[in-house]
């Protein structure tokens, strides 16, 4: 079979989208605490992770610079 058939057959089926594959991610997740209906369901969850995951990356690089900076000034030994 010709690649150019072979590549028109795939793009022809039907391809799930990377939303739908998200919604269903969620709405595996126990105790159906992220059930989504739609795929901007999916987004809005999507949106709240990415934020909270960048708050403790903050809170991380806080405790980080505290750290060094203890350590420079010689802290406890």
């Amino acid at each position: 079979m010709n690649p150019i058939v072979l590549k028109t057959k795939i793009k022809a089926g039907k391809k799930e989208s990377f939303w739908q594959k998200m919604m269903s991610v969620y709405n595996s997740l126990p105790g159906g605490i992220t059930k989504c209906k739609t795929t901007n369901d999916a987004k809005i969850y999507t949106s709240v992770l990415f934020t909270a995951l960048s708050v403790l990356s903050i809170i991380f690089v806080a405790v980080a610079v505290y750290f060094y900076f203890s350590a420079k000034k010689g802290g406890n030994q």
